[in-house]
């Protein structure tokens, strides 16, 4: 690949990607560090490690990532969702570790609060995901009430299940359940009702066991 001119590998690699030949289309991308003609450096960046995400090389493509994000103070909103989405991919090939370590990062250099709200959710649900329960309803709560002190609002709504959720799993179960009936006294969608009175239940029985056995 080293040896094709760099015009005509960033060709191929669009081509493999639009082929869903995302190894092929990695192959063609490295080692080309500048964007081609009229794309923006850290959008090529952000492409580059997508692409190894998709083909398997998390490593290098952390990398890139801590790279980009190293090199610039703030990000723009468009940046800033883009990389959001490529923390997704972290996500789903369970680095969540590292996604909540870009994570942290992206949030620093961002100052829209509903970009702030997403990233706490997000973080939270690594969290969970690395059974850090605690950790991650504080994060849930974080993002439910940044901006929104009661977190009432319908984002508010549901990252305070999902703090419920994970103080369950922590065993926090009086926690959880005040949540839950904060929840109960503003819902009025009667599926969302039902829901967080089936989860009350379920805590109920939760407790009920712990204290019989």
């Amino acid at each position: 690949a080293s040896d094709i001119p760099d015009s005509v590998r960033y060709k191929l690699a669009n081509e493999a990607l639009k082929a869903d030949d995302i190894r092929q289309a990695a192959r063609w991308m490295k080692g080309l560090l500048q964007p081609p003609a009229g794309e923006d450096m850290a959008q090529w960046m952000l492409r580059r490690a997508r692409t190894l995400i998709y083909a398997g090389d998390t490593k290098p493509a952390i990398g890139l990532l801590r790279k980009m994000l190293a090199e610039r103070k703030t990000l723009d909103d468009a940046v800033a969702k883009r990389t959001i989405q490529v923390l997704f991919d972290l996500q789903a090939v369970q680095e969540h570790a590292e996604a909540i370590e870009l994570m942290e990062l992206v949030y620093r250099r961002v100052k829209k609060e509903s970009l702030k709200r997403e990233l706490l959710y997000w973080m939270g649900e690594s969290r969970g995901a690395l059974k850090q329960y605690e950790k991650a309803a504080e994060l849930y709560l974080r993002s439910a009430t940044l901006g929104q002190p009661k977190g009432a609002d319908m984002w508010g709504q549901s990252a305070r299940y999902q703090a419920a959720e994970a103080m369950a799993s922590a065993g926090l179960v009086q926690d959880a359940r005040s949540i839950y009936r904060d929840l109960l006294r503003i819902t009025e969608d009667a599926k969302r009702r039902a829901l967080i009175e089936r989860k009350l239940r379920q805590l109920w029985l939760l407790e009920n066991r712990t204290t019989t056995q």
